[in-house]
């Protein structure tokens, strides 16, 4: 019988590089082999594509970057230009061109079934702007907050509710943030997120609060996959306290019912309107005390190393391998509904 094959890529010229090397290597530990030929193909640093054997053997090392050396082209790999029809594609690259619709349209251009979200529900995604104003036009709960470019002047009599969040708008991993207290560190905070973004986000700082992630699994009936909690000893987790796991994932979250079932509607309800397919993980900040919560970030491309983590901590890792079996099955069944439409008159 012919094995389905997965096309993974990883990798990537994004400051989030380094997690998609750690996602794809925790998928290749666990996909089933006797089910799928596993295709790896990676970008490099500086955005040249790395195929399939340097690709395996970088996989298989423990480095941490797949840098610009040995067998290295700017073109796409021939063999995305050659799959066969029982092919599906894993796209692994997150934050820019992987998270935020690019890697999307060239495979929607390419005909090619692929695993998560499409164009439209990642370019919105990772825009946190664009993101919160459709929750909030579906009444969902979002914590306060203002936004600029940074060709605008930043007025400061708009942003005074210290603490305050300052983000690049359309970035994740944390990477850009800070926890700003006053004015002078505003500007430092401003200065440090315009490096990655000309788009600003300034959010209300949320003390006391629990960080609870929904990873959301389905197209048309999504469900909530598993509920963990990630807790940290900083005031937020900056990339400092993801990167070094300076924290502890907890699965299933320690959650009231009541709570847990208003946490899974909102959780689902982001998913729909933000148009998720496939996966993603929705965060809500609940409050220590009582049980007002926000909805957070939507993340279409959530590491599956802190997937793997929350399944071990919730004794649920025997699941992993059908996770995503899942999640290949979901991006077929995409496909093919795309394939019924009509493309022309």
């Amino acid at each position: 019988m012919n094995r389905l094959k997965v096309v993974i890529i990883f990798g990537g010229r994004s400051v989030e590089h380094e997690a998609s090397v750690i996602s794809t290597r925790s998928i290749m530990k666990f996909i089933n082999r006797q089910k799928y030929e596993v295709i790896p193909i990676g970008i490099t640093v500086g955005g040249l594509w790395v195929e399939t054997n340097e690709a395996d053997k970088f996989l298989n090392s423990k480095k941490k970057l797949l840098v610009d050396r040995g067998s290295r082209f700017n073109q796409i790999p021939k063999i995305l230009q050659s799959l066969p029809k029982n092919t599906v594609v894993l796209p692994l690259m997150e934050c820019t061109t992987g998270e935020d619709g690019v890697i999307q349209g060239f495979l929607e251009l390419d005909g090619l079934p692929y695993v998560g979200t499409g164009v439209f529900g990642s370019a919105l995604c990772i825009d946190k702007v664009k993101l919160k104003e459709i929750l909030q036009f579906h009444n969902l709960p979002v914590a306060p907050f203002y936004w600029f470019r940074t060709t605008d002047k930043l007025d400061t009599k708009l942003v005074n509710n210290f603490p305050l969040f300052v983000k690049p708008a359309r970035l994740g991993g944390s990477i850009g943030i800070s926890r700003v207290n006053n004015n002078d560190e505003l500007q430092i905070a401003v200065r440090l997120a315009s490096q990655y973004d000309n788009k600003i986000i300034v959010e209300n700082g949320l003390d006391d609060i629990r960080e609870i992630e929904v990873l959301v699994v389905g197209n048309n009936s999504p469900r909530c996959f598993i509920i963990g909690e990630a807790i940290t000893n900083n005031k937020f987790q900056d990339y400092e306290a993801k990167s070094q796991e300076q924290r502890q994932l907890v699965a299933p979250a320690k959650l009231s019912t009541k709570i847990k079932n208003r946490i899974k509607r909102a959780a689902i309800k982001a998913y729909q309107v933000s148009n998720c397919a496939g996966y993603a993980r929705v965060d809500i900040f609940l409050r220590k005390e009582g049980d007002k919560f926000w909805v957070g970030e939507i993340t279409t491309k959530p590491s599956f190393n802190k997937t793997e983590s929350y399944l071990k901590a919730a004794g649920r890792l025997d699941e992993y391998q059908g996770l995503i079996n899942q999640l290949i099955q979901l991006a077929v069944e995409m496909w093919q509904k795309k394939q019924r439409l009509k493309t022309s008159l």
